[in-house]
């Protein structure tokens, strides 16, 4: 999943690494590269309201430093297939692949685990609606079941991009 800032950055990630490029028009440059992580490939770069980034990995939710690329935490919690999602208090919602929906701080704190599916289910990316509500697909057995967790005092971030496709809708273009 690509996403973008305000500032016009573009988030990107592969097999390794998430890049940061500055679309100068016709080309783009490399603004900054997170090296030597662990499949970010198959997650996205959600931003929080303080502008700090997040991405999935299979070492688990790491929070980097917009202007660097820097590491600043990482929860450890195998995530796949999950792109986080943040909402206005600056809480991070996330799926990992043990059944679990995770929420934790903007400090990398654990606030509330809640199991969704059995051990080897793979939660897939939360989407948090206006009114506070997450869903959350998960995936096991075979089957597909969606989940609706009620979040009070909730909301998507105020944020350039908050969750997978930048809104609930996932109309994916920077405001």
């Amino acid at each position: 999943s690509i996403s973008i800032d305000a500032d016009g950055t573009i988030y990107v990630t592969n097999d390794t690494e998430v890049l940061a490029v500055t679309d100068n028009g016709a080309t783009g440059s490399l603004k900054w590269k997170a090296e030597g992580l662990l499949g970010p490939n198959s997650s996205g770069v959600v931003i929080g309201p303080n502008g700090d980034l997040y991405v999935g990995t299979k070492s688990g939710l790491i929070a980097l430093n917009p202007e660097t690329g820097a590491e600043k935490w990482t929860y450890p919690s195998w995530m796949e297939e999950s792109v986080p999602a943040v909402d206005k208090n600056g809480n991070i919602y996330f799926g990992n692949n043990e059944g679990k929906f995770l929420i934790v701080n903007a400090d990398g704190e654990l606030q509330r685990q809640i199991t969704v599916g059995e051990a080897n289910a793979i939660v897939h990316s939360p989407v948090i609606g206006d009114d506070g509500s997450v869903y959350v697909e998960v995936f096991e057995n075979d089957r597909v079941k969606l989940c609706k967790i009620t979040v009070e005092d909730g909301g998507p971030a105020d944020s350039p991009w908050p969750m997978k496709g930048q809104n609930r809708k996932h109309t994916g273009h920077a405001i």
